[in-house]
């Protein structure tokens, strides 16, 4: 019997695989595994402020989905859902996704790899990082600024405003009732049918043809 529970002790410190630390969050807010929920109207909120010598959460999913304020602070693979009028903030290092939609309001750092989606007349804040992507569609508002290899669409009758200060990357304005602009010099934009690219004094768009720079 001591020799089975030595060997057992042996194969589990060499073999056995280590506790991983539990995701929590404050506030109104309940974590299953890896996915945190904020309650109805409350205000939510994962990882905060980090102090020197940890890791920001990683490999996490954020609903916020009922007139939420939520914020997040994640390391890598995470995701935020936030909807329904909800407010949200937050910072993610890369291999992130976020989505804005419902007439949500959302300021966040998407990091690099990452994706992020503002749709259903939402007001957006992204900061993406070098080979992310973001669409803007549903009569959205968005203000981007896009690192290098970053590319954004805008669709419907959103409004995509685009600062690339590092150049290098691309706006694409799908369709023709959407409003675009996009400032720094390594910004390409390409316009939708029914629409021409215009240099104006701040920075290029895609006007409707006579139509006069603002």
């Amino acid at each position: 019997m001591r020799l089975t529970l030595l060997v057992i002790s042996v194969l589990c410190f060499t073999g056995c695989p280590s506790a991983t630390p539990a995701v929590s969050c404050e506030g109104s807010c309940q974590c299953t595994g890896d996915t945190c929920t904020c309650a109805s109207g409350a205000t939510c909120s994962v990882g905060g402020a980090v102090d020197a010598g940890e890791e920001a959460p990683s490999n996490l999913t954020f609903d916020c989905k009922r007139n939420n304020t939520c914020s997040v602070t994640c390391g890598t693979e995470c995701t935020s859902h936030c909807a329904n009028s909800t407010v949200c903030d937050g910072t993610c290092g890369s291999n992130c996704e976020a989505s804005c939609t419902a007439m949500s309001t959302c300021t966040q750092t998407l990091g690099t790899n990452s994706t992020g989606t503002c749709a259903g007349t939402s007001t957006c804040t992204f900061v993406a990082g070098a080979d992310s992507g973001v669409t803007c569609e549903g009569g959205s508002t968005c203000a981007l600024t896009l690192s290098a290899n970053a590319s954004a669409t805008c669709l419907g009758t959103s409004l995509c405003l685009v600062d690339c200060p590092d150049g290098g990357c691309t706006l694409k304005c799908a369709s023709a009732d959407a409003e675009c602009r996009c400032t720094g010099a390594g910004c390409e934009l390409t316009c939708g049918a029914g629409t021409t690219l215009t240099t104006c004094p701040d920075g290029k768009r895609c006007l409707r043809p006579m139509a006069a720079c603002p």
